[in-house]
């Protein structure tokens, strides 16, 4: 009889470097709960394969659940952001 394969587990590292951002930034993600799919194994934490490609794939935003989709007015797309502010020149 098989046995199901466990899906491919990345570091913090891993996902910082693929999502081009620093690793204390995956950390304040998990501490906040905006990356619930994380688990800590002894003294490492680990976040699902899936998760980081749907995140990579910008199918889903920080915190949103795998596979949530959010209408914007270009497209169809996830975790759409309001335009930043222009900051004033005093």
């Amino acid at each position: 009889m098989n046995k199901p394969v466990p899906p491919k587990m990345y570091t913090l590292d891993e996902l910082a470097d693929a999502a081009r951002v620093t690793r204390r930034s995956v950390y304040r993600w998990i501490v906040a709960g905006k990356l619930p799919a994380a688990v800590k194994v002894s003294q490492k934490w680990l976040v699902p394969e899936d998760t980081v490609n749907a995140i990579l794939a910008g199918r889903v935003g920080v915190g949103e659940p795998v596979g949530s989709v959010v209408q914007s007015s270009n497209s169809t797309r996830t975790n759409s952001r309001p335009p930043a502010k222009k900051s004033r020149k005093r």
